[in-house]
């Protein structure tokens, strides 16, 4: 399920976590769905359990899955992902515009780039 690529420019665990929330997005990960066991990941990607442990943290602090003591991690509720997705697409939303401004960027040149990537305003 999980393609990992040392030639990636993003660590092996950002990878873990970013195929993980594209999996829970497109549904090939539903909610309540129990999530491999760390080290049984780690042996199947041949990865330290370490690293899968640290992508789980971060897709537990992120609000993609819930640990349940004893049971494991479990995806977690559909509706609660979309809203912590849209805070978080907020956030770096929020973010990329005050880099912008502090680049001396003008509204309207963020315009042309917004229309750029497909975004009509």
């Amino acid at each position: 399920m999980y393609h990992l690529s040392y030639a990636d420019k993003n660590a092996i665990y950002q990878q873990i976590v970013d195929q993980t929330i594209t999996y829970i997005h497109q549904g090939i990960l539903e909610a309540d769905q129990q999530m491999p066991a760390v080290r049984i990941l780690a042996s199947q990607l041949g990865i330290n359990p370490n690293t899968v442990q640290k992508a789980y943290q971060i897709l537990e602090e992120k609000g993609y899955i819930i640990p349940v003591p004893k049971k494991g991690s479990f995806v977690n509720d559909t509706s609660k992902i979309k809203q912590l997705f849209t805070q978080n697409c907020l956030e770096q939303l929020k973010q990329a515009i005050m880099d912008c401004k502090n680049a001396g960027i003008s509204g309207k040149e963020m315009k042309e780039l917004l229309n750029s990537c497909g975004v009509k305003l």
